[in-house]
């Protein structure tokens, strides 16, 4: 623009009628269409600041959803459901028995253990991501609410299936020796260490949560199995059929599922419990 006007003033000045009458429209057409320019310009600047903000904005809500997601994948879904009618005292006013999970150390040369007493709430929600996706492969092809029960069975032949090994809990006496004694482990230890005793039923029922079977189908039962005429402490799966009958999941050697009513298997003294990652309490009756 500064070239034009010199350019220009130097022709006025220089007082040449021809040349001025010659140049002068070209001139005034240049000059429209750097005016035409300069507006798309500033139409563009401004365009680009709005697309800048609109970017930003996007940007942001992009982020919120990849957040998003990524709850909803490494989440189950889990569905309102209501506590079945089988609990004591309205459901969750008698805490049951439950086991602590033992951590092992060693302090003043000897081997020590620090009990923790993990509530069942926060028992069934340890898992890692490994054992997540294992878990998701299993589900393929099943629609959890509708087909919790055929799911159930299935997560409890995997679980039969990864090779597990009955093994007796280690804990330590107040001198540091070593004794049996009792010790949930957490889903991670029994997964990847496939050591266990009957405590091994958490593992189905984090799995079932990840399946996303709902809250009021499935259970991990505590009480007694009767063995030959003896009442020996056990610890096993509950799952609700489709006829809303309880049904029996042994957790120590793979076995057809069983009624609860009328089997060797009870949820009774001080050993009865009812859990999951929503409900716990004790049971109104033995069986159920």
């Amino acid at each position: 623009m500064s070239f034009l006007s010199n350019w220009w003033n130097s022709i006025v000045q220089s007082d040449n009628q021809e040349i001025i009458d010659k140049y002068e429209p070209k001139l005034k057409a240049y000059q429209q269409q750097i005016d035409v320019q300069n507006e798309q310009i500033t139409e563009l600047s401004n365009n680009y600041k709005n697309a800048s903000a609109t970017i930003q904005t996007l940007n942001t809500e992009r982020t919120k959803l990849l957040a998003q997601i990524k709850e909803l994948t490494t989440k189950p879904i889990e569905p309102v459901v209501t506590a079945p009618n089988i609990f004591l005292n309205d459901n969750s006013a008698v805490v049951p028995y439950f086991g602590s999970w033992n951590v092992y150390g060693f302090k003043n040369n000897l081997p020590v253990v620090k009990r923790i007493k993990m509530t069942p709430k926060k028992f069934y929600s340890i898992w890692d991501d490994g054992f997540y996706q294992d878990v998701k492969l299993q589900c393929e092809g099943y629609d959890p609410i509708t087909q919790w029960y055929d799911l159930g069975l299935h997560i409890y032949d995997w679980t039969m299936g990864l090779g597990i090994e009955y093994i007796n809990d280690l804990s330590f006496s107040n001198t540091g020796k070593a004794i049996m004694g009792e010790n949930f482990r957490i889903v991670p230890e029994i997964y990847y260490g496939l050591w266990d005793d009957c405590d091994r039923t958490p593992l189905f029922i984090v799995a079932c949560r990840i399946a996303g079977i709902p809250a009021d189908k499935v259970f991990h039962l505590t009480g007694t199995y009767n063995k030959l005429g003896e009442e020996i402490g056990h610890s096993f799966g509950g799952l609700y059929n489709y006829q809303n009958e309880m049904m029996i999941l042994e957790m120590t050697q793979k076995r057809t599922p069983k009624k609860m009513i009328g089997s060797d298997y009870r949820c009774k003294g001080i050993l009865s419990g009812i859990t999951n990652w929503v409900f716990y309490g004790q049971p109104k009756q033995e069986q159920f």
